[in-house]
């Protein structure tokens, strides 16, 4: 209960304890993007969203659920990180992804693609005379 009366907009993460209907797999990370007060009991509700990275910045993501803190307590379980690392971490992953890197000896050029794509010639002279030199992380930009 006591990480329930610490929370903070756009900075608080929990998971899912357990995959569920509507919010989704276990593990699943949430954080609260507003809060909000039940018009008729005048209780305070919790407006959480799953963070999303869109190759421009973390955000919310498009659905956003209004839950109590007794179904936050019975749903989630807190995470040590706060938002601003998360989203450093989703932006990370995004922007690195798994490459082959090639060699052409035709026109002694390097070129890397994705680790599942398949190979049959130089992109850039279209020789068929490639070698595989690694397998590591390449940035998208």
């Amino acid at each position: 209960m006591d990480w329930i009366k610490s929370i903070s907009k756009w900075n608080t993460l929990f998971e899912l304890k357990e995959d569920h209907e509507e919010l989704g797999l276990k593990g699943w990370v949430f954080f609260v993007s507003d809060f909000a007060k039940d018009l008729k009991t005048g209780k305070l509700k919790y407006i959480i969203t799953a963070p999303i990275f869109t190759g421009l910045g973390v955000g919310t993501g498009s659905a956003s659920y209004v839950l109590e803190d007794i179904e936050l307590i019975q749903l989630f379980i807190p995470i040590k990180k706060t938002f601003k690392e998360y989203a450093q971490e989703l932006e990370d992953c995004y922007f690195k992804e798994e490459v082959t890197v090639y060699y052409c000896e035709s026109c002694d050029e390097k070129f890397s693609v994705n680790k599942d794509m398949e190979v049959i010639c130089c992109p850039y002279c279209k020789n068929q005379d490639i070698k595989e030199l690694y397998m590591g992380s390449h940035s998208r930009i």
